[in-house]
């Protein structure tokens, strides 16, 4: 399947982040779309130098994607992101 680019336009704060990260399958995060919303289990989340930004890898739990590696970059700062479906395994 060829990946699929997703806007996101609101999204979590670093601690459900890094909470969902500890507690995968238990503490899913949700991001919205335009006109439609989702949760990601969290497999991996990387943390960049500025600090608001996270390159994030996990599985999309609900909605058109669901059960679908998702992988991206979001910024907690702005609650915004690319997040894409398709193209890559998750993480472990």
């Amino acid at each position: 399947m060829q990946s699929q680019g997703l806007s996101v336009s609101d999204g979590p704060d670093k601690p459900a982040l890094r909470l969902a990260l500890a507690y995968p399958g238990e503490k899913d995060v949700r991001f919205s779309i335009p006109g439609d919303s989702f949760t990601v289990r969290v497999l991996r989340l990387d943390e960049q130098s500025d600090g608001v930004s996270f390159l994030i890898e996990g599985v999309v739990g609900s909605g058109l994607f669901k059960d679908q590696a998702i992988h991206g970059t979001y910024s907690v700062d702005s609650k915004t992101g690319i997040l894409h479906v398709g193209d890559q395994e998750p993480g472990p």
